[in-house]
C-alpha cells in the first residue's frame, strides 16, 4: 500500500513490549446502514494508532474511544484496501479502556453488499504517549451480510435447553452444530430482493422461515424445542424448503407481499426446522434470528 503520508506512527515505535497491551478486531458489520465497529480491549495508554483493513472502501470514520479522547483521524484508500491514522495532541486513550474504538462508516466493492463482505483488520500500530511501540494482537477477518444476528446459541443471551449449545447460529442439534440464517440481496422494499438462506440442518427436512415484528424476551429469547424462540408478534411464514443433502435451504426475492413489511419497518426472521434426532427429544430446533430493517 502506498500511503506515505499515514506512516508517522510506525517511525515513532522503535521499540515493544514483552506482551501484549491492546487487543482490536472487527465488530457489527451493518451492510444496510454500511458501517462497523473497531473494538478494541486497552491495557496501556494510548496516544495514537493505525491499521490497515480490506474488504470495503471507507467513507467516513468518527466517535468510539478515539473520538472520546479527541484523537484526529483520517484514512485513505487505494486498490488495495485503506488505512486509519488516529493520534491525539496530548491525549491519550487511558490504560483499561474497552469498547469501540471508532466507528467506520464503509462502501461495498462495486457499491452492492448484497453478497456481503469479508473484512480483515492487519498492520496495527499502537504507540504509547512516549512514543514507544505497545504490543498489540487482532482477531480473524470478519464477515458480513444483511441484517443483524440475535439471539444465537452461543449462551450470549437465554441458556440452550438442554445444554446443547453452539459457536454459530442457534442451539446444537442432530449434526453437533446449529443452524444458521443468513440473508442477501438488499433491504429496499421497492427492489424486494431481499433472499434468505440456512445452512446447519438436517439433511431432507423441512424448515419454516418466518417474520415476527418483536424481538422475544428482549433480543434473548426463550426455549423452545431443541432451541430459542427469538421472533414474534404479528408471525407471517414466509415458506416451508426441505433440506439439500448438505443441509441448505433457500429462499429468493419477492417476500415483502407475504412478509407484509414496508419501508422502515424493523423485522425479526428465524428458521424452524425438523431435527427427529435433536439432543433435546423435541424433534425441532431454530436457527438464531436476524434483525433487519427495511428500507424504501
Amino acid at each position: 500500500m502506498n500511503i506515505q503520508s499515514l506512516t508517522i506512527l510506525a517511525a515513532l515505535c522503535p521499540l515493544a513490549t514483552a506482551q501484549s497491551d491492546v487487543w482490536i478486531e472487527v465488530r457489527d458489520i451493518d451492510l444496510s446502514s454500511k458501517t462497523l465497529i473497531v473494538y478494541t480491549d486497552i491495557s496501556a495508554d494510548v496516544a495514537g494508532f493505525q491499521f490497515d483493513l480490506s474488504g470495503v472502501e471507507l467513507t467516513g470514520a468518527s466517535g468510539g474511544l478515539a473520538g472520546e479522547a479527541a484523537f484526529q483521524t483520517s484514512f485513505s484508500c487505494d486498490t488495495e484496501g485503506c488505512r486509519v491514522l488516529s493520534f491525539g495532541w496530548g491525549t491519550q486513550i487511558d490504560a483499561g479502556s474497552s469498547g469501540a474504538l471508532l466507528q467506520l462508516d464503509f462502501d461495498c466493492p462495486g457499491g452492492d453488499c448484497s453478497n456481503g463482505v469479508t473484512i480483515c483488520l492487519t498492520d496495527e500500530v499502537f504507540s504509547s504517549p512516549a512514543a514507544l511501540a505497545l504490543q498489540s494482537d487482532t482477531g480473524p477477518c470478519t464477515e458480513g451480510s444483511i441484517g443483524s444476528s440475535f439471539c444465537s446459541g452461543d449462551q450470549s443471551g437465554s441458556l440452550c435447553p438442554c445444554g446443547n449449545p453452539s459457536t454459530a447460529g442457534g442451539c446444537a442439534n442432530a449434526t453437533g452444530g446449529g443452524g444458521v440464517l443468513s440473508v442477501s440481496g438488499s433491504a429496499s422494499v421497492a427492489v424486494d430482493d431481499l433472499s434468505f438462506s440456512a445452512s446447519g440442518l438436517i439433511p431432507g427436512q423441512p424448515v419454516l422461515l418466518f417474520v415476527g415484528n418483536n424481538a422475544v424476551n428482549e433480543g434473548a429469547g426463550i426455549a423452545f424445542g431443541d432451541g430459542l424462540r427469538c421472533a414474534g408478534g404479528g408471525v407471517r411464514r414466509l415458506g416451508v424448503r426441505f433440506c439439500d443433502a448438505a443441509g441448505n435451504a433457500s429462499w429468493l426475492g419477492g417476500l415483502s407481499a407475504t412478509g407484509g413489511w414496508a419501508a422502515g419497518d424493523t423485522r425479526r426472521f428465524q428458521g424452524w426446522y425438523r431435527d427427529a434426532l435433536g439432543p433435546c427429544g423435541s424433534t425441532f430446533n431454530l436457527t438464531q434470528g436476524v434483525e433487519l430493517t427495511l428500507q424504501a
